[in-house]
């Protein structure tokens, strides 16, 4: 199968609140308007699905992510004060995963999987707006069809996050 899912821009509002300066800093306590535009990547998916026999089945897909098209988060002010801007410099990514289902009997199926997914930050860029790391994902589940109405569903997924330096300095 091959899935695509266009890229979508979003525009977000809210307000931005400063309070408990004292002193010569009292002018800055206040509200101020905000927005910023984000976009989100378009995604192409393409998997497999291979029926061994009449109890296994196998599953691949590679998935790739435009996420290129974030270079920076702009959050811009209704007063005309000086646009913060938090520079993303995202990288287009890939993931790739395969898994496996087993009828253990016509009652209980049987399921896990694997995946690998490159993070779009790239060193240098990394800061906690946008702390990410490529990661392992494992997911193991398991169906129970008590009749032909009602069945029961059971799933883990446990993700693991490889190390990525945060390393930034910013002036204020």
């Amino acid at each position: 199968g091959l899935h695509y899912r266009s890229q979508m821009r979003h525009k977000l509002t809210g307000s931005v609140i400063t309070g408990g300066l004292t002193s010569a800093l009292a002018s800055g306590n206040g509200r101020l308007n905000a927005s910023t535009n984000l976009k989100l990547p378009a995604v192409v998916s393409s998997g497999i699905a291979h029926r061994v026999n009449d109890r296994l089945t196998l599953y691949g897909e590679v998935d790739w992510f435009g996420w290129g098209v974030l270079n920076e988060l702009r959050i811009q002010f209704d007063n005309g004060t000086a646009d913060v801007v938090r520079p993303a410099n995202y990288r287009n990514t890939f993931a790739y995963s395969m898994g496996g289902e087993y009828a253990l009997s016509e009652m209980l199926t049987l399921r896990s999987g694997l995946q690998y997914d490159h993070t779009p930050t790239v060193d240098g860029f990394r800061d906690t707006t946008f702390a990410d790391a490529d990661r392992l994902v494992f997911a193991a589940g398991a169906s129970y069809r008590y009749s032909k109405q009602t069945s029961f569903d059971f799933a883990f997924n446990h993700v693991r996050f490889h190390n990525a330096p945060v390393s930034v300095t910013r002036a204020f």
